[in-house]
């Protein structure tokens, strides 16, 4: 069988979209660079209130640092602008080649990619490559050893499933999950220039945990399913040698563990996202402990142990900041 797009174009669109990915993020750079400097956008925490202990003034100190530096906003900022980039395109393409590939036969859906399917594969594992050189170099501000591992192993699933040409259909209802990670980062951006007490970021929280649900709960657990059903053909695929049982087992493993891993998460994702606000830390440190292990792929925020000690009136403003930081893909 003929490959859909050769190997050297393949390279050349990977290059390219590696490129797009350095300029858009040194574009965000500059752009951030300015409008940090606006007033207003990134507010500095008021020293002046009373608080009734020293240890109380260190942890507000340590929150407004964290929280409301402009540094942070203009060093890592670029790389959730450059997150949201990939996911709307992604997003888009990904919904385009479900409707595509919906009303095709099942062999097709498995074994039959387009071009665009192959471009789109390309663009997500050269983003995966680009996001994953940051996090290595800004370590671990970005992401863990859990999010290194994350990206290595979608790339490999996206290098084997793309020079195979296998399970086109199984991505499109894969890459959509990316449409959650959009009101993550918007998310991030809100509490990093100190709206993490306002409605908009309640509003974001709230989209994010329902767009979650449809795409990476629901769509992501009906193709596992659907792909359980269709093991003969997978079987198939194997005994016609269009793909080594080791990688496509490989791939599949993966696939079934992000669906139970994004089961699991939901359930802290939606309490989370529809919980009025509390002024305790109690609640947030339960919270944080449950997500401590979770893979960046939801990549959100923790919370500072310093908010612990804080004012009322300073956590209620940052208790929100419990998701794993910058939860990109689980893809």
């Amino acid at each position: 069988m003929e490959p859909v797009m050769d190997i050297s174009s393949q390279l050349l669109l990977f290059v390219c979209s590696v490129i797009f990915f350095e300029i858009t993020f040194q574009f965000a750079r500059f752009v951030l660079d300015h409008l940090v400097q606006w007033p207003g956008l990134v507010p500095v925490q008021d020293d002046s209130r009373n608080h009734t202990t020293k240890q109380d003034d260190n942890a507000t100190n340590k929150l407004s640092k964290k929280y409301l530096s402009s540094d942070v906003l203009i060093n890592l900022g670029p790389s959730y602008i450059c997150s949201i980039v990939h996911s709307v395109i992604v997003s888009i393409r990904g919904i385009y080649h479900l409707i595509e590939f919906y009303p095709k036969s099942t062999i097709h859906k498995l074994a039959y990619p387009d071009v665009g399917i192959i471009q789109t594969n390309l663009f997500f594992c050269a983003y995966l490559f680009y996001d994953l050189f940051h996090i290595i170099g800004t370590y671990p501000k970005l992401g863990g050893v859990d999010t290194i591992l994350h990206h290595a192993a979608f790339m490999v699933c996206s290098v084997i499933n793309g020079y195979y040409e296998v399970l086109p259909f199984s991505f499109g209802w894969l890459i959509i999950g990316e449409i959650s990670t959009v009101f993550l980062n918007v998310r991030w951006f809100l509490i990093k220039t100190g709206r993490g007490a306002t409605q908009a970021l309640q509003v974001v929280q709230q989209l994010f945990a329902m767009t979650f649900f449809v795409t990476r709960v629901l769509i992501y657990g009906m193709g596992t399913i659907n792909l359980f059903q269709q093991r003969t053909h997978l079987q198939a695929l194997v005994h016609q040698g269009r793909v080594p049982k080791t990688f496509l087992g490989i791939s599949l493993f993966f696939i079934v563990i992000g669906c139970l891993l994004n089961m699991f998460w939901f359930k802290t994702i939606a309490t989370m996202a529809f919980a009025k606000n509390k002024s305790t830390t109690t609640t947030t440190k339960t919270t944080n402990s449950k997500l401590a292990s979770s893979p960046r792929t939801v990549k959100m925020m923790r919370t500072s142990s310093a908010s612990s000690v804080a004012t009322t009136s300073t956590e209620n403003q940052f208790q929100h900041e419990d998701f794993v930081d910058k939860g990109k893909k689980i893809s």
